[in-house]
């Protein structure tokens, strides 16, 4: 038996191929069957591969200003992907207040937990970001900070977007 073992960046390769494959393939294997419906489904496959291959994704992503906040969004938003793993980050931003009990938490302990939180909030987001611009398809993101608009700025700049590009005329 021969076993094959490949690295991500050579299994991501194969199906980049695939993709860009697809169509032809779908193409071909119309030509080749002889049941007008069957042929037809392939050739509709083909068209879904061609406009797949021409589709831009512009991804949302927002800052999250505590761990509360990132779980409610979990469990009560629609279509909101929080995996635990930011949950957990997010917690562990206000770790060094969690062993005081609340009602001994001062003005200024809450304060700072929550401020801790937030910086926490941006840097997962421009970390998203970063991650999201070297996938394929995604043309761009959309930062949705509810209630925090100040909280771009400083996303944008931390995630590189910011000076924002000049762009030349277009010359007939």
């Amino acid at each position: 038996m021969l076993t094959q073992y490949f690295n991500a960046d050579e299994i991501f390769e194969m199906a980049e191929q695939i993709e860009r494959n697809g169509a032809k393939f779908y193409r071909r294997a119309a030509e080749q069957v002889t049941s007008p419906d069957g042929s037809e489904l392939l050739l509709n496959l083909a068209v879904m591969e061609d406009v797949h291959e021409k589709t831009f994704i512009l991804a949302g992503v927002g800052p999250l200003k505590s761990p509360g906040m990132a779980r409610y969004m979990k469990n009560n938003v629609p279509g909101i992907l929080v995996p635990d793993e930011i949950i957990d980050r997010m917690t562990a931003a206000g770790k060094p207040w969690a062993e005081i009990p609340k009602e001994e938490l001062t003005k200024e302990d809450k304060s700072a937990r929550s401020q801790a939180w937030r910086e926490t909030g941006i840097q997962i987001c421009i970390d998203l970001i970063r991650e999201l611009r070297e996938v394929e398809g995604v043309a761009g993101v959309h930062i949705m900070a509810i209630e925090w608009e100040e909280a771009v700025k400083p996303i944008a700049e931390g995630a590189g977007l910011l000076p924002r590009p000049v762009l030349e005329p277009i010359t007939a």
